[in-house]
């Protein structure tokens, strides 16, 4: 199985959020 890998990434926080 194959899913796609997005980062958001939140200046305010400097935090990165990874979703599959």
């Amino acid at each position: 199985m194959r899913g796609i890998f997005q980062c958001s990434f939140i200046n305010s926080a400097l935090e990165v959020f990874c979703f599959w």
